[in-house]
């Protein structure tokens, strides 16, 4: 690429950083809440598996199986990694 040879050329180069520099921050922000949430939900399992060993004949209402909510989350990690 040819360096700016006007002032209105340096202006447009610098205008085009700027825009991707922004891009690159708000989807890096994006990534970042997900990753967040996935934090979260990962907590809340592990929370969860400590009530089954603490009350194992406690009935409860019927959810997805770990494997599938496990599944569910690297889908969702892998999604948001390489989007």
């Amino acid at each position: 690429m040819l360096p700016p040879k006007t002032t209105a050329e340096q202006e447009q180069n610098t205008k085009k950083i700027d825009d991707f520099q922004r891009g690159i921050g708000k989807r890096w922000g994006e990534i970042w809440l997900e990753k967040e949430e996935i934090f979260t939900t990962i907590k809340m399992l592990y929370e969860l598996s400590e009530i089954r060993k603490k009350y194992p004949n406690y009935k409860e209402l019927e959810i997805s199986s770990w494997a599938d909510i496990r599944r569910d989350i690297e889908d969702r990690m892998k999604k948001t990694l390489c989007d």
